[in-house]
């Protein structure tokens, strides 16, 4: 019932977008589709699904004075339509940017949303935070960019308290050429303890290839003195203005100050694409994980996924 329902509303919030953006030039409409059918078998039992992962609808507008409001809904078929993010931008001159609301984290090599991943599912190594209440000024430059924010929680997108705060830190150095190298900080107070992520990654690309290492740190991560480890290594090549291959490799290990090991995952991962048309892409993959914690743990995945911008 959920997708339907996703389905009829995003149906009138297009007509009505639309019909916006023919009046008011500052206003613009945009999204994507979402659909896959996925496979996946753990330990010898297997699972089909065919699920609407998400259909999201994007507003922006322009105002005047260099001041812009953005705004995400999103739905599935696992989660009824809500407010992704919503926020003010303040473009105060070419260089520096600052945002109030509710955004996205900076932190992360693999991106939050389906049109920007090389495949179809995420990495081992996704500890990066969400969507977060707050505020982050930006400046940037065609060499360096430097972030920071306030928010009232890194990793609960629905908390808006100010409590305790979290802080959202980074840095990102695009001066060689084709290079950019990102190094960022994340800590939150909770309870009695400071979860923190170090975020590295670096990512090369030219020529239709693309290749990306990252590393994570975890301090007190879920718990007092849990520490961990997590990292990825991918390439990903265009052989046509239409196919492309990624493949990855990614693991998370979490032990607690007693050296027993709360996580020990590692995940491969091979995903070819199809570019249908501009509006259209298809992914596939296969991942197969490897619980090293877990005798009936690994899993394998085969995946068709359908993702239609607009």
């Amino acid at each position: 019932m959920r997708a339907y329902t996703c389905l009829t509303l995003s149906s009138l919030a297009l007509i009505s977008a639309q019909t916006l953006a023919a009046t008011h030039d500052p206003i613009s409409f945009s999204g994507y589709l979402d659909v896959s059918f996925v496979s996946e078998d753990v330990d010898d039992s297997t699972e089909d699904d065919f699920t609407l992962d998400a259909l999201e609808l994007r507003f922006l507008y322009q105002g005047k004075d260099n001041l812009s409001v953005v705004a995400h809904v999103r739905g599935s078929s696992d989660e009824d339509f809500e407010l992704e993010q919503a926020h003010l931008n303040y473009q105060v001159n070419k260089n520096l940017n600052i945002v109030a609301g509710k955004f996205l984290s900076i932190q992360g090599w693999e991106a939050f949303h389906a049109p920007d991943l090389y495949q179809f599912s995420t990495s081992a190594t996704l500890v990066y935070p969400g969507m977060m209440n707050g505020a982050s000024v930006t400046y940037s430059n065609d060499d360096f960019t430097f972030h920071g924010a306030i928010v009232a929680s890194a990793w609960d997108s629905k908390d808006t308290e100010t409590d305790d705060n979290a802080y959202d830190f980074a840095v990102k150095v695009k001066s060689i050429p084709d290079v950019t190298i990102h190094l960022g900080y994340t800590t939150e107070e909770i309870a009695n303890y400071d979860q923190a992520l170090t975020n590295l990654w670096a990512s090369y690309s030219k020529n239709g290839l693309t290749l990306a290492a990252e590393y994570n740190h975890l301090e007190d991560w879920g718990g007092k003195d849990y520490e961990g480890d997590g990292w990825l290594v991918m390439a990903n090549y265009e052989f046509t203005s239409k196919i492309g291959l990624t493949l990855r490799t990614s693991a998370l290990e979490v032990e607690n100050d007693a050296d027993f090991e709360i996580t020990d995952i590692e995940k491969w991962t091979i995903s070819p694409s199809y570019k249908v048309s501009d509006d259209l892409l298809l992914v596939f993959e296969y991942s197969e994980t490897e619980n090293n914690l877990l005798s009936n743990g690994d899993s394998d995945l085969f995946a068709i996924e359908a993702i239609v911008t607009f």
